[in-house]
């Protein structure tokens, strides 16, 4: 049916008020795809081409994850369309330098809700992929089919689904003491757009510490939410303290200490309000109080649960509004997390929509794109396979009981007393009780296994576990740790367990890369039995124009080496990044914590791998990323046996006097790109990444501004195979000639002007490439 242009003026109009006012961003979102999805439907759809120009820049910016993420397939297709739509109606000529990230995000989160929900068609087609599972399958094991899949490896989308993974294991795998993943909703109600409901998830974390001084009454903070008389998330707060409190286990009863308790958000400029946080908000709490209190039983949350209803102070359960329940099971289900907590009361209505979701696609339940297209876009996973865990609870003690959602973890006696010890030197008998209890299990401790082979960070304590996943030992650090720096699948991941001195034990190792000045850039190896053999602390102080100036380095990356014979000793390969200006730096440390070798660079250095000497390639350490002196890309390689001197154009520092290259070092710089820039803003270049093509060579992205990259690869040796430009390259400079670049420009002379690398020699620059066939 087609709706009068005065009447598409009207709506257009409105929706401009409400981009401009104060609206949360996921609405906005929703309300241009409202819009668009009725324009599309018109006859000739161009003839709104003023539309598209208008709105564009508006939509674009909102293609954010945190817009983006827990929403069905079917709207994050309908996007997808949209943003093709545009394209094709004319937006070519508009130069936006944000819009590959844009995009990627987009493409991001459908290929992830495509794992979330075991969307099998959906996956293959945005990724290429053909997996081989039964259909019905949990979706965990969707994605780690193909992960482990060794057909896999080196296909062009593995970086995006390995990233998927580890973000689904930060967020919705393991434990946690201190975070909740609660819904929130947002209502909006429109003139011509009508009531807008929308859920998404957020974590709601809590930090409980014990008052020591003016201790009558509990003090309760929020970091993104103001206090009044009367809020209803206050008066929640208030209510789950109180139901924490009537279920912590305490000696003396009556003799409760008082707490201050800090309740948000991430985003710390969310305004969120309601009365569904009670229940969250009092097992975080109580799980904080009897980690405060070091009890020897404590509650730990399941991370991959979300949690809705309020709670009164005797621990029940309150109902929460039947008009959101929808849209938070559409957040739920659309998500990485697996079980859905909510108050007894709500069951049936909770069935009910449940019910409604069975059996039919989410497409159906939406309006349907109607754009004119000729690309395929992902079907919406039918909801037939929707099967809510069921969790109605009615009472605090219910949930703690239910295994799925809270974990009852007792402490080792030893970590108990430690622990007590630290906190107000009592209980030191425990320790003599020990070393008696320790002649009995003696016989029994020398016929168990010993051997770390794992460890994990959780917030201040790292575990360490053997092969049978039993837990060996445990080390408390003074400061907490940001779990998603040390994620076990990451790339770049800083915590190991390696047999570093080769006694054929394995050491742990953990490098940190924390904000904390007093924490980050400190290296720990601790000894099979937990103890600290060495600890690292690269930074220094050193004098400038009369001034002490500090270092203050973090680690980026930490590789382990074998020694290439029995003869040769194991050692690691830390690089550190520094918080300001001066070098990073590549450092070779022995199995005592002794640096036996330090490389300085002028820039920073993105990332780096190592290579094992093979049949037609010598051994040595590939590293890449910018040159601040030059303000180009770079990419190069060391010999491990050589790990020295600095890097060209290094500045010295004033305690620092000739600058000295390597030995056996290959340092290339890439041209910048001059005639044949995309933007006036052009400052510096880097190499962002250097991935395996799956066939022994590998390719190196230059990022210029404005997302545009330059593709070169190498072989092993660092010889140059080939060159392109990329998609998105070649739209930018479109967009900023209003031409295409070989319109005007011969393909051999742009070729040969971006393959012309500098080689450094040691003592100057030298041109030139080797394109082998």
């Amino acid at each position: 049916m087609s709706i009068p242009l005065r009447e598409i003026e009207q709506h257009f109009r409105e929706l401009q008020y409400y981009l401009r006012n104060g609206l949360a961003s996921r609405v906005k979102l929703d309300l241009i795809n409202q819009f668009f999805s009725n324009l599309g439907a018109q006859e000739f759809p161009q003839r709104y081409l003023s539309y598209f120009q208008e709105i564009y820049e508006d939509f674009l910016g909102l293609l954010e994850p945190e817009n983006l993420q827990f929403r069905s397939t079917g709207f994050l297709a309908d996007v997808g369309k949209l943003v093709e739509v545009m394209q094709q109606a004319g937006l070519n000529e508009v130069s936006d330098p944000d819009y590959q990230k844009y995009h990627d995000n987009l493409r991001y989160q459908q290929i992830a809700t495509c794992c979330y929900t075991a969307d099998q068609s959906g996956l293959e087609l945005l990724t290429g992929i053909k997996t081989q599972y039964e259909s019905g399958v949990d979706p965990p094991d969707v994605l780690s089919k193909i992960l482990c899949a060794s057909e896999f490896k080196g296909h062009k989308n593995i970086e995006v689904l390995e990233k998927i993974s580890q973000n689904w294991q930060t967020d919705a795998l393991g434990w946690s003491q201190k975070t909740v993943w609660i819904p929130l909703v947002e209502q909006e109600t429109t003139q011509n757009f009508g009531k807008i409901v929308l859920a998404t998830l957020q974590p709601l974390s809590v930090d409980v510490e014990q008052r020591r001084q003016a201790a009558d009454m509990d003090l309760i903070f929020f970091n993104n939410h103001p206090l009044s008389v009367g809020d209803p998330v206050y008066d929640q707060a208030l209510d789950a303290v109180g139901a924490a409190k009537m279920h912590l286990k305490i000696r003396k009863p009556g003799k409760i200490p008082k707490f201050r308790i800090m309740f948000g958000f991430p985003d710390k400029q969310y305004f969120y309000t309601g009365e569904s946080f009670g229940l969250g908000m009092s097992l975080a709490v109580l799980a904080q109080m009897e980690k405060v209190l070091i009890q020897r039983s404590q509650h730990r949350i399941a991370q991959n649960a979300v949690i809705t209803g309020g709670i009164d102070i005797l621990g029940q359960v309150r109902g929460v509004s039947e008009e959101s329940l929808p849209a938070k099971l559409e957040a739920f289900y659309y998500s990485p997390f697996e079980s859905f907590v909510h108050p007894d009361v709500n069951a049936g209505i909770v069935e009910d929509i449940v019910k409604r979701f069975s059996g039919v696609s989410h497409s159906e339940h939406r309006e349907e794109s109607r754009f004119s297209t000729t690309v395929s876009t992902p079907s919406a996973p039918n909801l037939q396979t929707f099967e809510l865990p069921n969790l109605p609870t009615a009472d605090l003690p219910t949930i703690l009981k239910h295994a799925t959602v809270t974990q009852k973890r007792t402490i080792s006696l030893r970590e108990w007393s430690q622990a007590h010890i630290r906190k107000n030197q009592i209980m030191r008998y425990v320790a003599a009780i020990l070393v008696v209890a320790g002649i009995g299990w003696g016989s029994w401790w020398f016929t168990q296994d010993l051997n770390p082979v794992s460890a994990t960070i959780d917030h201040e304590y790292l575990y360490a576990r053997n092969k049978s996943d039993k837990l060996l030992w445990t080390y408390k650090f003074p400061f907490e740790l940001d779990l998603k720096l040390y994620n076990a699948n990451r790339e770049d991941r800083l915590l190991h367990v390696f047999d570093l001195d080769s006694d054929g034990a394995n050491e742990v190792i953990l490098g940190l890369r924390e904000e904390d000045a007093e924490a980050a850039g400190l290296v720990y190896c601790f000894g099979p039995d937990g103890k600290l053999l060495w600890k690292l602390d690269p930074r220094k102080k050193f004098t400038c124009r009369d001034a002490i100036v500090n270092d203050h380095y973090y680690v980026k990356h930490i590789i382990p080496v074998c020694g290439k014979s029995q003869e040769d000793e194991n050692y690691l390969i830390i690089c550190f990044a520094h918080h300001l200006y001066f070098p990073y730096k590549i450092i070779k440390v022995n199995k005592t914590g002794q640096i036996i070798g330090e490389f300085n660079h002028c820039g920073q250095i993105q990332g780096m791998k190592y290579f094992p000497a093979e049949e037609n390639y010598s051994e040595k350490l590939v590293f890449w990323g910018t040159n601040n002196q030059y303000n180009t890309a770079v990419l190069g390689s060391l010999d491990p046996d050589h790990i020295q001197g600095y890097s060209p154009g290094y500045r010295q520092k004033c305690d620092i006097s000739d600058a000295i290259t390597p030995t056996g070092m290959v340092y290339i710089k890439f041209p910048v790109p001059g005639d044949y820039q995309v933007s006036k803003s052009f400052i510096r270049s880097e190499v962002g990444s250097y991935v395996s093509n799956g066939d022994g060579s590998y390719l190196a992205s230059v990022i210029l501004s404005e997302n545009a990259y330059l593709l070169y690869t190498f072989n092993q040796d660092l010889t140059l195979l080939n060159f392109d430009l990329s998609d998105s390259y070649y739209g930018l400079y479109k967009a900023y000639y209003g031409v295409d670049i070989y319109d005007q420009n011969e393909p051999e002379e742009v070729r040969n002007y971006f393959t012309a690398l500098q080689y450094w020699n040691g003592t100057g620059w030298v041109s030139g490439s080797d394109l082998s066939e």
